[in-house]
């Protein structure tokens, strides 16, 4: 039986027998071509079933529910850092130089919102009611 050389993916030669040169002929993909397609599939099956399961959410869990009505009200916001805490989420936020804490439930419902300010910018009674109740105590900020 004649034998034939032909190249290998890496370089090197092997010996057939002439009577598989027409398959090696009709098939001229390489290992390497091979593996790529294979890759490329694969990867392309994990970036479509990731999509699947983040399905209706925006990459960090949050409902698109939740993150367009928040984006409705707070279009200036900036900094915004939003958590999941079981029925309800919270975003936080920068707006006008002031943070602020915004609630929704877990079907988008607006809750509250929150912010932290200074106790000299409480009215008058709440500062007085600060004063009796924690006399003795020194309130400071940051």
């Amino acid at each position: 039986m004649k034998r034939k050389e032909i190249p290998g993916p890496t370089g090197d030669t092997y010996s057939i027998p002439s009577a598989i040169k027409a398959s090696t002929e009709l098939y001229p993909l390489k290992v390497a071509e091979l593996f790529s397609k294979k890759i490329i599939i694969l990867i392309t099956a994990f970036v479509l079933i990731a999509n699947i399961l983040l399905a209706n959410t925006n990459g960090n869990g949050i409902p698109e529910a939740i993150v367009s009505e928040f984006s409705k009200s707070f279009s200036e916001a900036k900094e915004i850092r939003c958590e999941n805490f079981g029925s309800y989420y919270k975003a936080t936020f920068s707006e006008q130089r002031n943070t602020f804490y915004v609630f929704y439930s877990d079907i988008a419902e607006f809750v509250g919102i929150a912010s932290n300010i200074l106790s000299n910018k409480l009215p008058g009674s709440s500062q007085a009611g600060i004063k009796n109740k924690f006399a003795g105590y020194c309130l400071k900020s940051g």
